[in-house]
């Protein structure tokens, strides 16, 4: 189908089936009314769905988590699934494991509570920037101190947008329309195929260095926007056991 992953949320009906809902209520996304989590599944897959979206898509039901995963295993793509509400983690985690997904799953959202419930996930330090404009030196920072980890573009629907970040070098768009990136994409891979902006040179081995942790929070603190933002995301990129007690005291 052209794209590489899906994006879902997941919350619990009354009967405890997983199904695919943004909010809480499904008063917004279909036409019916109500609580997700306090109407049984057979009553919410009644509901049209789809044409709140467009007509194009008139008479669509709310999905179940296992129809999705099914269907990405079936597609071979990712799936990044948003737990919405507490104490279905270990549900959705065994859901995952039924169909062999375990290891095409990402999970977002409630990060810290899907790890507390010992549920043996990898979980990542991600630091959200001001959704503006990343400069190419923010871009190339992360590709500089990172073997494994991309920078992604989220949520625009954007035209330029996405083209503009794609030739400066973010790996990954989470768009509402998936066919206009991959005609970016397309474009790119033709006329452009290797083209990225150049990188600079960064300096990596701050650790230890109380100076330049010191010029960091002060970058933080005083500096430009970009300035401000780089410096973040440089103290993310720092071992756990770098002590910055100046940060902790400006905090406070």
């Amino acid at each position: 189908i052209g794209i590489r992953g899906l994006e879902v949320d997941v919350r619990q009906t009354r009967d405890g089936k997983l199904i695919l809902m943004h909010d809480d209520t499904i008063d917004r996304t279909t036409d019916g009314k109500g609580y997700v989590n306090q109407l049984p599944y057979e009553e919410i897959k009644l509901y049209d769905a789809g044409s709140w979206k467009s007509e194009a898509f008139a008479g669509e039901r709310v999905p179940l988590l296992s129809e999705a995963l099914q269907f990405a295993k079936e597609k071979k793509i990712k799936l990044i699934i948003n737990v919405k509400e507490h104490g279905i983690e270990q549900k959705t985690r065994s859901l995952i494991e039924e169909f062999d997904m375990i290891n095409h799953v990402y999970f977002s959202g409630r990060l810290e509570s899907i790890r507390n419930k010992d549920l043996d996930i990898t979980g990542a330090q991600l630091v959200f920037l001001p959704p503006d404009e990343p400069t190419n030196d923010l871009i190339n920072l992360i590709h500089e101190r990172h073997n494994h980890v991309g920078t992604r573009l989220f949520g625009t629907d954007d035209r330029d947008k996405m083209k503009k970040k794609m030739f400066k070098g973010v790996d990954i768009i989470l768009t509402d329309y998936p066919s206009v990136a991959i005609d970016l994409m397309h474009f790119r891979t033709i006329n452009q195929p290797n083209k990225r902006e150049p990188r600079k040179k960064l300096e990596s081995n701050i650790a230890g260095n109380t100076a330049q942790i010191g010029a960091l929070i002060d970058a933080i603190t005083y500096g430009s926007p970009d300035e401000s933002r780089i410096a973040a995301l440089v103290f993310s990129t720092l071992p756990a056991g770098v002590a910055v007690p100046p940060l902790v005291e400006r905090l406070d």
